[in-house]
């Protein structure tokens, strides 16, 4: 049996507040890190650096059924985790996915409606929660469940592997 590492996470160090230490990187794919159902262009690429420190999960309704596809490479290559919701309400199912992951350690992105209550259960953990606007679609909720809005999840995922970004956003 293979016995399996930790990753070591990554910690922002703020001006003014207890040090935050994240272990996981929790997104939607729809819009947040795709549009038209096709990854960003430097997603995979930076998700990739990025697993080196922590987890990465991707958890999503699919609206386009392209999920699968699009990360297939990513998921193979033990990059990420994929987790393609089933059923009704997905709001709430996201909310309590990071509710049993420890929020307050979660980097997360989303833009939709079904991502309000995840982000902001982040949020109010002490993690942090990016709200990505790409133009394909975005919540008129995100301002009010997130720390931060991004127009790129390439802004967001760099400033996760930026330890001193977030003493440049929010530091005292």
């Amino acid at each position: 049996m293979e016995k399996v590492m930790e990753k070591k996470g990554i910690t922002h160090v703020i001006r003014g507040q207890n040090p935050r230490h994240f272990k996981r990187a929790v997104m939607d794919f729809t819009g947040t890190i795709s549009l038209m159902g096709a990854l960003v262009p430097g997603v995979a690429e930076l998700l990739t650096q990025l697993s080196q420190l922590v987890d990465i999960t991707i958890i999503t309704s699919d609206g386009r059924g392209k999920a699968a596809e699009a990360v297939k490479d990513l998921t193979a290559a033990g990059v990420a985790e994929l987790i393609i919701l089933k059923g009704d309400d997905h709001r709430s199912q996201k909310a309590l996915w990071v509710l049993q992951h420890e929020p307050k350690t979660i980097w997360c992105l989303g833009n939709g409606e079904n991502d309000s209550s995840m982000l902001y259960v982040v949020m109010q953990a002490g993690g942090i929660s990016y709200g990505v606007d790409t133009g394909e679609t975005r919540a008129s909720s995100l301002a009010s469940c997130t720390n931060f809005i991004a127009q790129s999840p390439l802004d967001a995922l760099r400033n996760l592997g930026d330890p001193a970004c977030l003493n440049t956003l929010i530091g005292l």
